[in-house]
Parts: C-alpha cells; sequence; structure tokens
C-alpha cells in the first residue's frame, strides 16, 4: 500500500504543572488566584449576582485591581505559550507537521463554581490560577492507507505516550481525520 499523509485536527487540554509555571512566572500563580477569588466572593457577596461572571464583566464594572487581571492575563499567557511550545516539541518526532488552531485558558471564560456552592472560594481559586491550556491544532503524519477510526485510534496512543508525562494532567477531547 503507498503511504499517505494523514491529516488530523486535535482538541485536547492541559495542565501545566505548577512548579514549572512557578518558575517561569515573575508572579506567583496561587497568590495571584487567591487575591483575585477574594476580590471576586467580596464583590458578590455585596452585589448577590446569584453566580460569578467572566473578568471581563468585572474589567468593563471597574472593581477588580487591574494589576491582579493583568497579572492574571500574563500567567495566562505564559501558561498558553508553555503549553504550545511543549506540545509542539514532544509531538515533532510524530508528527510531520502541526499548526495550531487555537490555544486558550479558560480564565476568562465564566467560572463554572456558583456562589452558594460549599466550596466556592476553592473553585474560584482553581479557575484563576490559569494553569490550564485548552489546544486545538491540524497535525499531519505518513502513514500507510487505513480507516479513520484506526488512525485516529493509533494518534491518540501516540499522543497520549509523548505528552502524558509532561503536563500535570492531560486529556485529549476529540481526534477527527479531516481530507
Amino acid at each position: 500500500m503507498p503511504a499517505l499523509v494523514n491529516k488530523l485536527v486535535v482538541t485536547l487540554t492541559v495542565e501545566i504543572p505548577h512548579e514549572a509555571l512557578e518558575s517561569q512566572s515573575p508572579v506567583s500563580a496561587v497568590v495571584i488566584a487567591d487575591q483575585l477569588a477574594e476580590e471576586v466572593m467580596a464583590y458578590e457577596r455585596e452585589h448577590h449576582l446569584g453566580y460569578f461572571p467572566a473578568l471581563d464583566y468585572y474589567q468593563q464594572q471597574e472593581v477588580i485591581d487591574s494589576d491582579l487581571i493583568n497579572a492574571l492575563q500574563g500567567i495566562s499567557w505564559l501558561s498558553c505559550s508553555m503549553a504550545q511550545e511543549e506540545v509542539k516539541t514532544r509531538l515533532r518526532p510524530v508528527f510531520s507537521a502541526i499548526k495550531f488552531e487555537s490555544v486558550q485558558s479558560p480564565v476568562n471564560n465564566l467560572p463554572s463554581v456558583r456562589p452558594n456552592s460549599h466550596n466556592a472560594m476553592q473553585g474560584l481559586i482553581e479557575h484563576y490560577i490559569a494553569d490550564k491550556v485548552k489546544l486545538t491544532f491540524t497535525a499531519s503524519m505518513i502513514r500507510k492507507a487505513e480507516d479513520n477510526e484506526t488512525t485516529e485510534a493509533y494518534a491518540r496512543h501516540v499522543i497520549g505516550k509523548w505528552l502524558r508525562d509532561h503536563f500535570a494532567s492531560f486529556e485529549i477531547k476529540a481526534i477527527k481525520k479531516v481530507d
């Protein structure tokens, strides 16, 4: 069978190890997350929104210290850069080409924790630590012609094998072979 270039779209989430993030960041991600969570909780106690809005809301209202938000955005950018570089470096031997479509940090999203939750403060801190990154990329690999399921299963196996030990947590959300 002739060799064929298989193109895949991969979506995964990774968590940067705290030690790696702390060693590269000029500020502590945990300290920033803790202070930000305290300010968000105080705002919620005062205004009783019933949920925790995304960071954009607090920026528009100018109720959270802008230096805290800027520090969080810097840590988020660093996490995204570290995740992208690690994925590219680790998967380069397996895939002939890797092109990132999206690299996102969930810190700007709505936190999944609710104010009336018994662990709301801890949930906010975990959300604002900025160590999690969602990546979507296309990858090409040269393999013999085979069905989509076999190619996707092989890609899932090699991605897991090459990335699993390099992140605090790692989850493949989707792999889809495209033409």
